[in-house]
């Protein structure tokens, strides 16, 4: 393929991926850089990417309207995970984290081949066949918020967690529900030691409202009782 092809394609597919990627996080709080670079300095464990969700995850939540609000679901849209709290991130406990096999997975979903994801991210580039599309959910992309835009009757979703604090920490599960969504998370209780680092659960989710419906919105969280690291879930039939 002639390069000028190749990196055509490159920037077609970043630019979209970009795009994508920021429409697809719908809860995200909008991250100030200096901030992230303070908490990435702050905790060398932390990745870019850990930094960011990090600040979301300890953010408090949305109340600058009271529920019943006419105005209230499009301000949790504006507002997101909450409003910014890097003190409390200085000390997270958890982070969700990602790495480069996060966004080819993600590409993958977007309907691309092997040898598309190759031209466009250099990626495997010498060894043209292998596989790097193992069919994932987009999902399942690890951020650090849910959201369904068009629930059917149930779906699993998964995260993992990495632990960037105390090497023997146990976190529990707190669950705020969402109206007529029933939520179970498996397993209900992370266990970390210093060969356990990361940890991986499902969250599966389930509608009992037989007709459409407008966003609803609720919560997951890890708690060691000094941690409280919070996944905002919105969910619309």
């Amino acid at each position: 393929m002639p390069r000028k092809s190749i990196d055509r394609k490159r920037i077609d597919i970043m630019k979209i991926l970009n795009e994508r990627m920021l429409k697809g996080r719908l809860l995200k709080v909008t991250l100030p850089k200096r901030r992230t670079n303070l908490l990435k300095k702050a905790n060398e464990l932390c990745t870019m990417y850990g930094a960011e969700t990090t600040i979301e995850s300890f953010t408090p939540d949305n109340n600058v309207y009271p529920f019943g609000h006419p105005s209230e679901d499009r301000v949790r849209d504006i507002n997101a995970s909450g409003i910014s709290n890097p003190n409390g991130a200085m000390d997270p406990g958890l982070i969700d984290d990602m790495d480069k096999n996060d966004y080819l997975n993600y590409l993958c979903t977007l309907g691309y081949k092997n040898d598309m994801v190759q031209n466009a991210t250099l990626y495997f580039f010498d060894t043209k066949n292998s596989t790097i599309c193992p069919l994932p959910s987009r999902l399942d992309l690890n951020l650090p918020s849910i959201s369904i835009s068009n629930l059917k009757n149930s779906i699993i979703v998964r995260r993992t967690v990495t632990n960037v604090g105390d090497a023997n920490s146990i976190y529990k599960l707190v669950v705020k529900s969402l109206k007529n969504t029933a939520i179970k998370v498996n397993p209900t209780v992370l266990k970390f030691n210093s060969n356990t680092k990361k940890i991986s659960f499902e969250v599966e989710i389930i509608s009992t409202y037989e007709r459409k419906s407008n966003f609803n919105f609720g919560s997951l969280a890890w708690s060691d009782g000094k941690h409280f690291v919070r996944i905002p879930i919105a969910v619309r039939k």
